[in-house]
Order: structure tokens, then sequence, then C-alpha cells
């Protein structure tokens, strides 16, 4: 976890740079941004706790993603076999699944699939949306 033990208030812009063989969980929880490149592995799990934004790319086996509020997740370069995503509210998440797809949406959020999997299996309740590209 990174944290500041105090609040950052004038500060504009931070920036973290983290290197590691692997990474399983990846969450923001509040506001801010996470950008990553090269991720790779057999499973990840993402999340998003508030309004923060995710840019992924890489080659993940499955990736679980779960945005209960108002988070964005791009990870339409993040290449995945199955992708299970839970959006609650009004996030979105763009993804990339070449197998399976597992969507849930409740309320107004929206999930943008590229990839072609071959299954997908999605459970919407309200004017949420799942959109395969």
């Amino acid at each position: 976890m990174i944290d500041t033990k105090a609040k950052l208030d004038h500060v504009k812009h931070l920036r973290v740079v983290v290197t590691a063989p692997v990474f399983d969980t990846l969450t923001i929880s509040g506001t801010g941004e996470l950008v990553t490149t090269g991720l790779a592995g057999d499973k990840l799990a993402l999340g998003i706790q508030g309004t923060g934004k995710m840019r992924l790319a890489g080659k993940i086996g499955t990736v679980a993603v779960e945005i209960p509020g108002t988070g964005e997740i791009d990870a339409k370069d993040l290449v995945t076999r199955t992708t299970t995503i839970d959006v609650a509210g009004t996030g979105e998440a763009t993804v990339h699944a070449t197998s399976a797809l597992d969507a849930t949406i409740s309320g107004t959020g929206a999930v943008t699939v590229f990839g072609n999997p071959g299954t997908v299996k999605q459970s919407i309740t309200g004017t949420g949306a799942v959109r395969v590209k």
C-alpha cells in the first residue's frame, strides 16, 4: 500500500513509480490515477473505491474488477482470457477479454469489451450497458 501520513492539499501532482515482478491486486481508494504498463501473470484483482481512474496494459490470464462507485478503468490494452467485472453505480470500464466475460452492472454503469470473447454473460439491473466491440 502506498499512503501518506498527512494530507497533500498543496501538492498538484504526485508521481510514484513502483517496480515489482508481479502484482496480484491493484486498488485505488478515494481519488487518484493509476497507470501501468507491462503487467503479466495468471490472476489480477482490480478495484476502485471512489472516483479514481486506472489505465492498464499487459497480459493477464484472469482479471476480476470491482467498481462500486464512479471509478473508471481503461484496460483495453490489458489482454485477458477471462474477465469478471462488477460495476455498481455510475462506474465505467473498458476491458479486453479473448475467451470469456462475466459482467454484472447495478445502476447506470457501462462496460465496453474488446477481444471478441466467445462467452459473454451479463446481468444488468438499472440502465447500465455492456457493449462488445
